[in-house]
């Protein structure tokens, strides 16, 4: 199904608090490029972390975290299942939460994919612990979910031929940041149905357009 166009005279009336660096931001991103609404979302760049706090952040978001998306209502949102599941409403055709057979099947491949991310971002933290100090222990398990996770869809995503969802995004983001962050892993090795479906998912214009950017 192609993806909506948004309306480029349109000014935006929402701002998301934003990086190029997270997968999780860019779920969100893609949903909006999806759904037709990026023309209404002003992004708002943030460099945050564990101690690393932003006031503008704080003040929408307590948790100090992003992606976090402020309404044209001046609501704040947050994480990206809230902000998706928000995209989706108000868009003029919502359609990435399917409401039929499929809706749970959608729902557990965001959960996974989303767990992905967390693991990923995880082993992010541990490589800038000083050296010494990094438990190999994370880095193995996070491995070992990772791999885990990777082999379940690899073994269900043939029964993924209907339209686009939420789970196919977040599962295409978190794919694309472990290639993004940790290349070496080669989660395509072993796992031919996953790295096509991959392969045909990640040229997406909503994937092109959001592409992670190694910068603050």
């Amino acid at each position: 199904m192609a993806q909506q166009q948004g309306d480029a005279e349109e000014k935006p009336t929402m701002r998301l608090f934003w990086s190029s660096r997270s997968p999780f931001v860019r779920k969100v991103m893609v949903t909006a490029h999806e759904l037709g609404l990026t023309s209404q979302i002003a992004t708002q760049r943030v460099a945050v972390g564990i101690v690393r706090l932003d006031d503008d952040l704080m003040a929408a978001n307590p948790l100090n975290k992003i992606p976090t998306l402020v309404t044209r209502e001046g609501e704040a949102l947050f994480d990206s299942r809230v902000i998706c599941a928000y995209l989706d409403s108000i868009a003029d055709e919502p359609r990435l939460f399917p409401l039929d057979k499929n809706r749970w099947q959608s729902l557990r491949m965001q959960a996974l994919a989303d767990g992905m991310m967390e693991l990923l971002t995880l082993r992010l933290f541990e490589n800038i612990r000083p050296e010494g100090k990094q438990w190999d222990a994370v880095h193995g398990a996070a491995r070992t979910k990772i791999a885990a996770v990777c082999d379940h869809a690899d073994a269900r995503i043939a029964q993924e031929d209907g339209p686009i969802h939420i789970g196919h995004i977040a599962l295409a983001c978190a794919l694309a940041h472990c290639d993004f962050r940790f290349g070496a892993d080669e989660w395509r090795t072993g796992r031919p149905g996953l790295t096509a479906w991959y392969e045909t998912i990640r040229f997406r214009p909503s994937m092109v357009a959001t592409a992670y950017e190694d910068v603050y």
